[in-house]
């Protein structure tokens, strides 16, 4: 999932440097429908807040560009050891929160509603941009 909704921030950022370091996140919630809100951030900033219903191709609500929040993001990802965390892979209604790191993709997911107290503060900030005006 994250790859389909980055394709979409890199169709709508400047052209990015393929190095293995690059830096992306995705936040997200699934519903029992089928449908997907999401904020999906890129390294340079780029931030697309987008949601996705079971019929339709994800649909951009807004898109902003903020480097300073996204690198504080990921800082509270490190800080949370985000990379260690390890959560069951789930099929029914969920959040969570991918990250793209050296080339490689790691996923925590939980119930929907039972976020880990270690991300909730992010997820929620993160998340708020699907009600708030931009940053």
């Amino acid at each position: 999932m994250i790859s389909a909704l980055m394709a979409l921030v890199f169709v709508l950022t400047p052209a990015q440097d393929t190095n293995q370091s690059i830096r992306e996140l995705d936040a997200y919630c699934l519903s029992a429908d089928g449908s997907r809100t999401s904020v999906a951030a890129s390294q340079d900033g780029a931030i697309s807040v987008l949601i996705q219903t079971r019929a339709r191709k994800p649909v951009m609500l807004r898109n902003m560009h903020n480097r300073r929040t996204v690198s504080q993001w990921h800082a509270e990802l490190d800080r949370a050891d985000f990379d260690s965390m390890e959560t069951p892979t789930l099929t029914a209604a969920h959040c969570a929160i991918e990250r793209l790191r050296d080339g490689n993709v790691h996923r925590v997911m939980w119930v929907k509603g039972e976020t880990p107290e270690a991300l909730a503060r992010l997820f929620t900030t993160i998340m708020k941009l699907h009600k708030t005006d931009p940053l």
